[in-house]
């Protein structure tokens, strides 16, 4: 279950000892399958509309494609893996010759996903995807990463005792739930319809006509270079991770199952048990983002649940700020759902005008939530800033906002002023990739 190196890079200084693992939406059955064909050093998968590449012990990437395509009988998963095997494939080319431009074994990562994008489309393939590569300069101690979308890249690092993250890349999106992505469209057999659509949020589930959204270049993506050393850990991954496993619980995960809370700095980064601890961390990450991706506990909290609730608060304060609240009704829907809830009519229930606070907890795929940020797509996320807004109470440890609401009493007659407090909580269903991977400058054991 590792990958194992071609001879030829044995005389590298350091290298990627690393794997992967891969999960389609709402299972439990992890794609785990690696070549164990010696004579391989390029491995491509695909799991859902997720696809990944491993080449040799340098190279690693992870495409997420739009699951909405399938809205119009697209399987998107055919596009993902088509850029994961050109990718891999244009980057051999480019380490046994002459690069882009013209430098000798020189990686240029925006012209690789060009490349990769353009084939692609000469194939005529559609789809879209966001794209996450690494590449390992092996002389310079380099790693270059490029990332557009909200597929993403963390490194680590080892100081004492402690995991520092030491670089994370910054999402891309055209509005909320809308990462930027490169795709083709082709006016081909059933695809006609496609193409008058394509621009219909495609990158959305709630397929919103509100917001137009073209296809990304590779240059609108992120290109950045990272000093490494040994013992670094890199990690790779789709947003079906980083939506529903918070940047503490990765590191909390590298830390007890990868590094075993040793006390030397990279002491345990050699042994024959690095392969079966990689596999460990990666099985815990995998098990807590699906737990959590399908999770309606009220106790959950996750970093999607985190932005639909700071959304919502962003759609609160349109609907304050428009004319008399007159422009938009959306908000009015939400509070009346909210009204119709078990804990708020019970409390209806009291004699009297009673002014009592009162919790209630809503998950992230409530259809009433699903609404109300479809009817919003066009805010964009940075809209509003809601650490600027103490009146809303905002608190992120419990994900909960304060709402203000005059409801109808139990007898109809009367009125009554109630303060609830909005908690949203669950995960966000997704098919979920993650590669490892440890810097090392040891030779690996053959397995």
């Amino acid at each position: 279950r590792v990958y194992s190196i071609s001879n030829q890079l044995e005389k590298s200084k350091i290298r990627y000892i690393c794997n992967y693992i891969m999960s389609e939406k709402c299972t439990f059955t992890p794609y785990r399958e690696i070549s164990t064909d010696k004579s391989k050093n390029n491995i491509v998968k695909l799991a859902g509309d997720d696809a990944c590449f491993i080449r040799n012990a340098e190279d690693i990437g992870v495409f997420d494609g739009v699951s909405s395509w399938s809205n119009y009988g697209i399987e998107c998963g055919k596009y993902t893996k088509s850029l994961a095997s050109l990718c891999s494939s244009m980057i051999g080319v480019e380490r046994g010759g002459v690069g882009f431009q013209g430098n000798f074994g020189e990686i240029d990562l925006y012209q690789i996903v060009k490349f990769a994008q353009d084939n692609s489309r000469r194939d005529k393939i559609i789809g879209s995807s966001t794209a996450c590569l690494a590449t390992l300069d092996s002389k310079k101690d380099l790693v270059t990463i490029f990332n557009l979308g909200d597929s993403g890249a963390m490194v680590f690092r080892r100081i004492r005792k402690d995991i520092e993250l030491i670089y994370q890349t910054v999402p891309n999106y055209h509005a909320f739930d809308a990462p930027y992505q490169i795709g083709n469209n082709f006016n081909i057999d059933k695809a006609s319809n496609l193409l008058n659509t394509f621009n219909d949020t495609l990158s959305s589930p709630y397929n919103s006509k509100s917001l137009r959204i073209s296809f990304n270049k590779p240059s609108d993506g992120t290109l950045t270079n990272i000093p490494v050393k040994e013992g670094d850990i890199i990690l790779l991954a789709t947003d079906g991770l980083f939506d529903n496993v918070g940047i503490p619980d990765i590191a909390h995960a590298i830390s007890k199952f990868l590094l075993m809370n040793e006390e030397a700095d990279h002491h345990n980064l050699h042994d024959d048990s690095l392969h079966f601890r990689i596999n460990n961390t990666l099985g815990y990450l995998l098990d807590t983002a699906k737990s959590r991706s399908i999770s309606l506990s009220t106790e959950t909290i996750t970093p999607w649940g985190i932005s639909v609730a700071k959304q919502l608060l962003r759609i609160r304060n349109r609907y304050e700020t428009s004319l008399f609240g007159m422009l938009r009704n959306d908000w009015n829907k939400f509070e009346s759902y909210i009204a119709t809830l078990p804990e708020v009519t019970d409390l209806l229930k009291q004699v009297g005008n009673v002014h009592e606070d009162v919790v209630v907890a809503i998950d992230c795929s409530n259809s009433v939530i699903k609404q109300l940020l479809y009817d919003n797509l066009d805010l964009r996320p940075l809209y509003f800033d809601t650490s600027q807004n103490p009146k809303y109470e905002y608190d992120e440890k419990s994900n909960s906002f304060r709402v203000d609401m005059s409801v109808s009493n139990s007898d109809k007659r009367t009125r009554q002023n109630i303060r609830v407090k909005v908690k949203i909580c669950g995960g966000k269903p997704d098919d979920i990739t993650v590669i490892l991977a440890v810097v090392t400058s040891k030779p690996l054991p053959q397995q």
